[in-house]
């Protein structure tokens, strides 16, 4: 089997490449069509005496914006038409945008990429002579490092009739397929693609026209398995013959990576006792927190070590820390301390507290999202972590607990991070730091539970109150000795019994009938997802009275799905309480009777005060039919409302003062007085009253049509009785 070029693979050592007195850079093209779109992707030290920059210290940057003799010297078209091309090209001296004499030669790579050679021509023309001719025998040859490239690689050639059997293949086709060599040998890409995944014919028709394509498409495997791949895809000539060369990349984890941080996190938001159990299937695919999630731990602090160890692993950074970020009541400022460290430094260490601005994540907080350094000395260089600490590379993003900044994760190096962090890096942070952050959440909210089902045990316990849990069959899971007491459950076996209190006496309303057992309040719970509140019932045990009692119901909904799991209810006895409310019925019946028959009509007021406690009016509490037919007004329109608010002219008439003196001695009023006021043009017989304990007065009043018969000399004449109601 072929092998790619070294200069094509990023897994060479290129501590070799680094020694060679040739200058050797690679580049990669975004965009075939803009030659403005070529990156530096590697690039030794001789490189710079050709180039004129030390592309070194810009990897991953355009070509164009390091090295703008290359563009003057229009390289990058020449660069760009090689790669097109797929042949390679002596650029010569005209290569050499330093004007030093160097002669160079671009090469194409079958990863897409592009090797430029550069050799001074005073030196080392025969090394760079060691280069061309071994790099032009590996492209001959089966490439030996072929099979160091991780993705797959196929190589087959295409005729008239459609793609032949593959011609080279990868050690990552053989693994990835679980076909032998020899099966794969004799088999064409249509036998390993899935057709619903890719229509075939479109993409060698595309790749014929363009000579370049790039596709989704699922693959077969040997056992039947699908594997999601995105191809590149090139045409090239090899031993004379079309071919086509398709590195296939697997994207199965991204895709499904993705796909289970967005179900995790609706999942996390559905409940704070579902979280646990949701980390655990959110773990699943990122395999790298599993085992931490799942594994038990001695205690949180050894949890979160855990987490920053692995994170540690994954950036290959030596120190992890977990931090939080209070305020410092005193001073105002926020403060940056320890939570959980993982480092080699013992001067860092669980507890230790500096002010935040300390702290490279200073700028997290601040900013709010994740923040990099590849080199703190380039990017912060007056920062005190840098200064004081000696760090260089970072990488933080903050934690929330409950929607509220907690802290920050981050992890940090003394030394420099080669190449920056990838968006991939920067997404693994940030998905870490939620799950450490819904871990904290998950924590506090089951202290806070324990602590809470405690506190509320021992209540439920010693309370007169019957509190007992009804389950969706109906079933008491659990009960305090008041409610086993009360509802007649078996005191030794309060628990796992039915609830249909029916089966052991007859239950009622509050106005004395039979209760169906649907209606209990615990079922209604049930069926409506709704608490009940108040509802009064009574049981009636045989040879007993019937015994009284106020009850609640509330659902509990654990999974917050809308459909209660359990019922809480509790019992108050109110059989003194609803004799007396029976009592209080009839009384108020009767008065309301008595105030229906009287041949006067009656109001009731409450006193309106202000702010220093003065009388500043009534408000109408209660008034009879009689009452409203005499000032013309319904009662619907006058209870609720204030008195001068509606008559105003009891204020000229004198009666406002009147009734306020009436409220402030307790001395009664009566008075016989005309009032041409508020649209009525009449005279009335009016007593007021105060009531005994309240802040208001009853008044009541008739029609006067005979002054002199009522025993006035004159309408207007005014008696105050005495607090026994005599003259």
């Amino acid at each position: 089997m072929s092998s790619p070029s070294p200069l094509a693979s990023d897994s060479l050592d290129r501590r070799l490449l680094d020694l060679l007195p040739v200058g050797v850079a690679i580049y990669e093209l975004d965009d075939p069509e803009d030659p403005a779109t070529l990156r530096v992707r590697y690039a030794n030290p001789a490189s710079a005496s050709a180039a004129g920059v030390d592309l070194r210290r810009h990897m991953g940057r355009r070509l164009a914006e390091v090295a703008p003799a290359a563009v003057e010297a229009d390289l990058l078209r020449a660069y760009a038409d090689v790669l097109r091309s797929g042949e390679p090209r002596d650029l010569g001296a005209e290569g050499d945008p330093t004007g030093s004499g160097a002669a160079v030669r671009a090469i194409p790579l079958d990863d897409g990429a592009l090797a430029v050679v550069a050799e001074s021509a005073s030196e080392g023309a025969q090394a760079l002579q060691n280069a061309q001719d071994d790099l032009v025998r590996e492209e001959d040859r089966s490439r030996t490092l072929l099979n160091a490239i991780g993705d797959v690689v196929l190589v087959y050639p295409i005729g008239p009739d459609g793609p032949g059997t593959f011609a080279v293949f990868n050690e990552a086709a053989v693994n990835r397929y679980g076909y032998s060599p020899d099966e794969l040998r004799s088999m064409t890409v249509r036998q390993i693609l899935d057709p619903r995944g890719v229509d075939a014919d479109a993409a060698l028709a595309e790749l014929r026209r363009s000579r370049r394509a790039t596709f989704d498409s699922v693959h077969r495997t040997k056992s039947g398995d699908r594997l999601y791949m995105s191809t590149h895809a090139r045409l090239a000539e090899l031993d004379g013959q079309l071919c086509v060369v398709a590195l296939c990349r697997d994207d199965a984890d991204r895709r499904q990576f993705r796909r289970q941080i967005a179900r995790t996190n609706r999942q996390l938001e559905a409940s704070v006792a579902q979280r646990t159990r949701q980390l655990e299937a959110f773990s699943e695919d990122l395999k790298i927190l599993h085992a931490i999630t799942t594994a038990e731990h001695p205690s949180p602090a050894d949890r979160f070590e855990a987490y920053l160890r692995a994170g540690c692993d994954m950036f290959d950074l030596p120190v992890g820390i977990l931090s939080e970020t209070p305020v410092d009541e005193s001073t105002g400022e926020r403060q940056y301390r320890l939570e959980a460290v993982v480092s080699p430094d013992p001067e860092l260490y669980s507890g230790l507290t500096v002010p935040l601005r300390e702290a490279f994540c200073d700028a997290v907080v601040a900013e709010g999202h994740t923040v990099t350094y590849a080199d703190a000395e380039e990017e912060a260089p007056d920062h005190p972590a840098c200064l004081g600490r000696g760090l260089r590379a970072f990488i933080g993003t903050p934690v929330s607990v409950g929607g509220e900044l907690f802290g920050t994760l981050n992890f940090v190096s003394p030394e420099p991070r080669a190449g920056g962090f990838s968006d991939v890096e920067r997404d693994l942070i940030e998905v870490m730091a939620q799950a450490v952050g819904r871990r904290l959440e998950a924590d506090q909210a089951e202290a806070a539970e324990a602590e809470t089902r405690e506190r509320y045990r021992a209540i439920v316990e010693t309370v007169d109150a019957g509190v007992v849990v009804v389950n969706r069959d109906l079933e008491v899971v659990m009960s305090n000795p008041s409610a086993r007491e009360f509802l007649g459950l078996d005191v030794d076996h309060g628990h796992r019994e039915t609830d249909d209190l029916p089966d052991r006496w007859p239950v009622v309303d509050d106005e004395g009938a039979p209760l169906a057992p649907d209606a209990l309040p615990e079922r209604e719970v049930l069926r409506t997802g709704e608490p009940v509140r108040g509802k009064v019932q009574g049981i009636a045990p045989p040879g007993q009275p019937i015994r009284w009692y106020r009850v609640n119901a509330t659902p509990l909904d654990h999974d917050r799905d809308g459909t209660p799991e359990a019922v809480v209810v509790s019992f108050h006895d109110v059989s003194d309480l609803q004799g007396a409310a029976r009592f209080a019925g009839k009384a108020r019946g009767l008065l309301r009777a008595i105030l229906t028959a009287s041949s006067d009509g009656v109001m009731a007021f409450r006193s309106v005060r202000d702010a220093d406690g003065a009388i500043v009016d009534f408000e109408w509490r209660l008034v009879t039919p009689l009452a409203a037919e005499l000032v013309g007004r319904g009662p619907s329109d006058l209870v609720g409302r204030r008195l001068l608010e509606v008559f105003p002219g009891n204020r000229e008439a004198g009666l406002f003062d009147a009734y306020a003196e009436v409220v402030r001695t307790g001395r009664p009023y009566e008075t016989l007085i005309e009032y041409p006021h508020d649209g009525l043009a009449t005279s009335f017989r009016v007593r007021a009253a105060r009531v005994s304990d309240d802040d208001g007065f009853v008044v009541t009043f008739s029609e006067a049509v005979d002054a002199e018969a009522l025993g006035f000399e004159d309408v207007g004449e005014v008696r105050g009785l005495g607090e026994t109601g005599g003259p």
